[in-house]
């Protein structure tokens, strides 16, 4: 916690402070560190938050495909727990939140009545070469075999897998196992094929920055049409993320994108039923200029 606190220090600080500023001002910044830890802390062990869902449609089949689960603070008009995942990634403790996700969602699926119903959950890449949470994740999902199938998931924060053979180990496991599992966030970086060359997943998320920045220029054009391409061939689903409108939706279908996610089709909501009467309209593709 201390390390966490020294660092956020660094990163508030103006450039150019001075020892004694940072004296002056340490306790405090680790005051602040200690009350993030408990808080945390808190949150696994109460559950204090809930899932919201937001759907991931089929553009090709008019059809909601899966729900993603998104972690949400309860009692605080609904905050995302983003700040608190990044301090459990930075301290090493994200796979405990991981853990606490995965039990919550399965819980959540034993409850449904309707088997169609599938969900992912975020993984963070630390948590991949972990071997605790591996080992404890793989004994929730031996008690729990109605899931396979019906739970996905994502693994985010790419840049924590050090050892990228291991990750890919653990990502199999999931996959021999009946469960869907993707790349999250994936971008326009070379580091992203490079993943792909080495982990076999079943679908890749292109985040919200990249899908809006292939709006504006050839070169971006060019790069979600191959990436759809190079998918298909490996036969990965491509999801773009952050779709707000038709325009956006028309064009990331023109690139070849058939699976879709964003405001939309709605903000993340504790309840299903806001999506059950979805509309959902097939957009005519057309090949991209």
């Amino acid at each position: 916690v201390m390390v966490y606190a020294i660092k956020q220090f660094g990163e508030s600080a103006q450039t150019g402070f001075t020892l004694q500023q940072m004296r002056d001002n340490l306790p405090a910044v680790a005051e602040d560190a200690a009350e993030m830890a408990e808080t945390f802390h808190r949150l696994i062990d109460t559950k204090e938050f809930y899932m919201a869902f937001q759907p991931v449609i089929a553009t090709k089949a008019a059809r909601i495909h899966h729900y993603e689960a998104l972690a949400r603070i309860s009692g605080r008009d609904e905050a995302s727990p983003y700040k608190y995942i990044c301090f459990a990634e930075e301290t090493g403790q994200i796979s405990e939140f991981d853990l606490a996700m995965a039990e919550m969602a399965v819980r959540w699926l034993g409850n449904r009545t309707d088997p169609r119903t599938r969900v992912s959950i975020n993984i963070s890449g630390q948590s991949t070469a972990n071997p605790d949470f591996i080992a404890s994740l793989h004994a929730l999902l031996d008690r729990h075999p109605a899931c396979r199938e019906r739970l996905l998931f994502e693994i985010t924060d790419s840049s924590a897998m050090d050892d990228l053979a291991a990750a890919n180990s653990f990502v199999q496991s999931l996959r021999k196992r009946g469960h869907m599992v993707g790349l999250d966030d994936f971008g326009s970086g070379a580091n992203g094929f490079h993943l792909l060359s080495v982990i076999e997943v079943d679908f890749v998320k292109v985040d919200g920055a990249t899908t809006r920045n292939a709006q504006q220029a050839i070169q971006g054009r060019a790069f979600l049409a191959a990436l759809a391409v190079f998918c298909r061939m490996l036969k990965i689903e491509v999801v773009a993320s952050a779709i707000e409108d038709d325009q956006m939706l028309a064009f990331v279908t023109e690139c070849g994108v058939s699976l879709v996610q964003g405001y939309l089709y709605g903000k993340p909501s504790r309840d299903l039923r806001r999506f059950e009467k979805l509309k959902i309209e097939v957009p005519k593709r057309r090949a991209v200029a």
